[in-house]
């Protein structure tokens, strides 16, 4: 009977299926267990990454000030994150001022809470480098296109923009209370960018202004202002309609006039303007700051641009003043932004405020933009709407920026376009220096996130 017992095979699938689905399904308990763990402890580092940043930030001395200040952060991020949790962390500061935080978590588990009913111990820590004394040279790249006029969690993009330069300026004063580390340049960028119009008599000006046909350059005027008497054609009439077209990517309606009526010519002088509005030197010095004694700027006249540069200065205020008076207006061509900021960390014409590039101070460029390229240049202007043509000379300037000893942090700024996104973290110096803000408040954080990193503190571990 026994050895008939052995040898029947039937129904003995059905026992090894339940004998072999017990490993199986410990492993796929095991399994969830594990990636729930990986998740908690990659909230815990980036919960601990902001701690320390914050008490590092702070200018608080004592230890245990220091770790409440880390601890309140620390449960903050981790609640936020869906983890909520009431561990303290343990902090400690070496012989250099730099502090480490260290924070373990139990993750409760299902299936290997078998083997460990308490959960299982997850650690993780963070240091940061408090860079007391460090020199800094910062210019910030803003977009002030009309497409910033949108709607914003503070009433407009440019509002959230204007509060987070706030708050980054604050950051830079904690840091530096006595303005003697820290320099800020402020370069506000459209489709071209306004350097100010304090150049009269400079030979890397050249003034252009149209005539109908092409860009004609003139003698640099006494002033900013000259006239040209030349041969002047019209039509008597045109006819106009409006059809749906769109200013700085946002629908609205556009006039369209054709000339219609006969073609009369005539002597006239026409009174020129320069504004301020530099456009693009031929190529190949269109992404270089070098030989502008051999190929000046082109100052374009009677062309609108936005708000001045600001050279560096350590008027930090100043620039919190000028950010608050941004206008929004005009199309969008990044690469002029990242030249003109370029220009002003380089100690060359025609920004000379710079410190050499020696590896001395730290110098560092922030490229805040709310949508894709919409203009190209034409040269010198920047009619062209080849958006392939502006995206390959943005990714060439930021090449040639890092190449010259600069940290590129960039921002993409509620845009929706993946192959804008992806052209600016190209463009940054590294994956952790490209930000994606998809809501107007994580404009302040990112921008004070940045501020903390190369001036405040920095995330060494």
């Amino acid at each position: 009977m026994l050895r008939r017992f052995l040898q029947n095979r039937s129904g003995n699938f059905a026992v090894s299926t339940a004998i072999l689905s017990i490993p199986i399904f410990a492993m796929v308990g095991l399994s969830v267990d594990y990636g729930r763990a990986v998740l908690q402890r990659q909230a815990m580092q980036n919960a601990a990454d902001a701690a320390v940043l914050a008490a590092a930030s702070s200018g608080e001395i004592t230890i245990d000030g220091l770790t409440d200040i880390a601890t309140r952060f620390y449960r903050t991020n981790m609640a936020e994150a869906g983890y909520p949790s009431a561990t303290t962390l343990q902090l400690t500061k070496d012989a250099n001022d730099d502090l480490t935080v260290s924070v373990s978590d139990m993750t409760p588990l299902t299936l290997g809470a078998m083997f460990y009913p308490k959960g299982l111990n997850v650690g993780v820590s963070a240091k940061a480098s408090r860079q007391s004394g460090n020199k800094l040279e910062i210019a910030l790249v803003l977009d002030t296109t009309y497409s910033m006029s949108s709607f914003g969690n503070f009433g407009t993009r440019m509002m959230d923009l204007r509060y987070a330069v706030q708050n980054m300026m604050y950051e830079f004063r904690q840091a530096d209370p006595d303005g003697v580390n820290i320099r800020v340049a402020m370069v506000p960028f459209a489709q071209y960018v306004n350097i100010g119009t304090n150049w009269q008599g400079q030979d890397w000006l050249q003034y252009m202004y149209w005539n109908r046909m092409n860009w004609v350059a003139v003698p640099t005027p006494m002033g900013t202002s000259f006239t040209v008497t030349r041969n002047s054609c019209r039509h008597t009439s045109s006819t106009c309609t409006f059809e749906f077209g769109s200013n700085d990517g946002i629908p609205e309606t556009v006039k369209t006039c054709t000339p219609t009526g006969a073609l009369t010519c005539s002597q006239a002088t026409t009174n020129y303007t320069w504004r301020g509005c530099v456009g693009s030197r031929p190529s190949p010095y269109d992404l270089t700051t070098q030989g502008v004694s051999d190929q000046p700027y082109p100052a374009l006249a009677n062309v609108g641009c936005g708000d001045p540069v600001i050279p560096l200065t350590n008027n930090l205020r100043s620039i919190s003043a000028a950010a608050w008076s941004l206008t929004p207006s005009g199309e969008t061509y990044v690469g002029a932004g990242i030249l003109w900021g370029w220009n002003v960390l380089t100690p060359d014409p025609p920004f000379t405020e710079a410190a050499p590039m020696d590896g001395k101070v730290n110098k560092v460029m922030v490229v805040m933009t709310d949508g894709a390229n919409t203009r190209a240049p034409d040269y010198p202007a920047h009619n062209s709407k080849d958006q392939s043509q502006s995206t390959r000379n943005m990714l060439a300037l930021c090449d040639s920026v890092k190449r010259d000893g600069i940290t590129l942090y960039t921002v993409a700024f509620r845009i929706n376009d993946p192959q804008a996104i992806q052209a600016l973290r190209t463009c940054a110096s590294s994956d952790q220096a490209a930000f994606l803000s998809d809501r107007s408040l994580s404009l302040v954080a990112i921008l004070t996130k940045i501020a903390r990193n190369v001036a405040g503190a920095r995330l060494t571990m």
